[in-house]
């Protein structure tokens, strides 16, 4: 027999926020885009500096409307009454995209090699 049981309520996360930035991808993207940030290319991009390769515009896009296999974390679907992301299991709550935002680290800058003389 099923048993309808309702959720458990939503733990509000304290802390800095790249501690925060570091639960959120645990819990919901480290599955796919592994610990590494490495990804499983090609059906799984790597995020080692996404936001400098494709931008900050079409990240937070990727991450609100998702993007086939990528579920979409801050839309809700019409039928579903809830997110692709919280259906599969990898999200507990509609994310709002400045929440994902502020977690997401600044790029950093890379140091370049040593001046050569022609």
């Amino acid at each position: 027999m099923l048993k309808l049981a309702p959720r458990a309520p939503r733990t509000m996360m304290t802390g800095d926020p790249e501690t925060l930035g570091k639960i959120v991808y645990i819990q919901n993207c480290q599955m796919c885009h592994q610990a590494t940030l490495a990804g499983q290319p090609p059906s799984i991009p790597s995020l080692v500096d996404v936001v400098g390769r494709i931008g900050a515009d079409r990240v937070r896009t990727t991450v609100r409307e998702g993007s086939a296999p990528m579920p979409a974390f801050c839309r809700v679907h019409k039928t579903l009454r809830v997110t692709p992301a919280m259906e599969a299991g990898i999200s507990g709550h509609v994310w709002e995209i400045e929440e994902l935002v502020a977690l997401m680290p600044e790029p950093e800058a890379k140091k370049r090699g040593p001046y050569k003389k022609k």
